[in-house]
């Protein structure tokens, strides 16, 4: 194919078809649907080409009777477009609610694949090990999860609980604290606070 694109701009008096897309046009086929992720890293697959996807999506919004309900409805889904980040985090949430962590990890992982720009999957993912009793690769996601997006209160106030448990109670300190930035987790935050003084 780019040998075919190579031609049809060589004829139009384009000599070379491998430059970088600017970061205005990258946002743009981002907006688009055509690439997710920082670097506009993404499957291509032009959005029209994903309706029925995106019909299956809205539709399953619910009412659902149960997790398994929603966990049935995004399997389905995800047959049709394994690689979608949405799809993936609301089945790995419902595998979540639903006591199946291992299975949710795997669906995290796809979430992550694509690049996220904040901690949501990450703050997922180590609720997921956690309940695996996997604490330190959970800590270890939360750290990442602070690297996309460093001002995530879920992710500070979780890895606050992880040194609470830990017995580390200066680190617990500081990651409520930090916590308390974030709306979302500001009173829980403070009541953490407040029972370590």
């Amino acid at each position: 194919m780019s040998g075919a694109l190579d031609a049809a701009l060589a004829a139009s008096g384009e000599k070379d078809s491998a430059r970088a897309a600017d970061a205005e046009s990258v946002e743009r086929l981002r907006t688009l649907g055509y690439v997710q992720g920082p670097g506009g890293r993404g499957s291509g697959a032009d959005p029209k080409d994903e309706v029925e996807v995106a019909r299956r999506i809205a539709a399953a919004v619910g009412p659902f009777p149960d997790y398994e309900a929603v966990v049935r409805a995004y399997r389905e889904i995800a047959r049709l477009d394994p690689p979608n980040p949405l799809v993936n985090f609301r089945l790995a949430d419902a595998l979540l609610r639903s006591g199946k962590p291992q299975e949710a990890v795997a669906c995290f992982r796809k979430v992550l694949a694509a690049g996220p720009r904040t901690a949501e999957a990450h703050v997922g993912l180590a609720t997921a090990y956690a309940q695996l009793g996997r604490v330190d690769e959970a800590e270890k996601a939360l750290r990442l999860g602070l690297h996309v997006d460093p001002g995530n209160g879920q992710a500070h106030y979780n890895l606050g609980e992880v040194a609470r448990a830990r017995g580390d109670l200066a680190g617990a300190r500081a990651d409520y604290e930090a916590a308390l930035a974030d709306p979302v987790t500001r009173d829980r935050a403070r009541a953490r606070l407040d029972a370590l003084r």
